[in-house]
């Protein structure tokens, strides 16, 4: 009697969760995706975001560029350097094209690549773009801001078969997520 009454709380518990599951689900679908390459423009609300420039290389453009913040990002306090790191320089153009009164928030950008996934680095952010002092871009109707992102990688983050093939991937540069999903493509060939 008692194991009957289990098993009937039990269903019943899975049958609630399942359902909800599905509610859920039905409620909020898998959004759609829409992937944009190099070169083309997305358009996110009242934004156009146009992706037009890509740089790939082993952290040598940072550390000539910025010595004291690769000396500070790529080394331990003790000055042993971290293993190995990749960094990506995008360039992506923001264009307000209809009237509204939001703002573009650059910070809501990430990149991706399969399971992993990051944002920019700030403080790197912030010296590609000295003229920026926010990352919300209140831009009137017609004005353009050009953003330089940095995509910094560090072998400590990936296990020693993906950094291996870690030139080959993929990569993704997310600017929304729901109700649609747009995203430009990044190839490293």
């Amino acid at each position: 009697m008692v194991l009957g009454s289990m098993v009937i709380c039990i269903a019943l518990f899975l049958c609630v969760c399942l359902g909800k599951g599905l509610l859920l689900h039905w409620q909020y679908p898998n959004p759609k995706i829409q992937t944009y390459a190099y070169g083309e423009t997305a358009q996110v609300g009242a934004f156009e975001i146009t992706f037009f420039r890509w740089q790939w290389d082993d952290g040598s453009w940072i550390r000539n560029t910025f010595p004291d913040y690769a000396e500070n990002e790529f080394h331990t306090s003790t000055g042993e350097n971290i293993g190995e790191i990749r960094v990506g320089i995008i360039e992506l153009q923001i264009q307000k094209v209809e009237e509204s009164d939001t703002f573009f928030q650059v910070a809501n950008i990430a990149f991706a690549s399969g399971a992993w996934g990051n944002q920019f680095d700030m403080e790197l952010f912030y010296k590609l773009n000295p003229d920026l002092s926010s990352m919300a871009l209140d831009l009137e109707v017609g004005q353009t801001q050009k953003v330089v992102l940095p995509l910094v990688m560090r072998e400590l983050q990936f296990t020693e078969k993906q950094w291996e093939r870690i030139d080959d991937r993929v990569f993704y540069i997310d600017l929304k997520y729901y109700p649609e999903h747009i995203r430009f493509e990044i190839e490293n060939k």
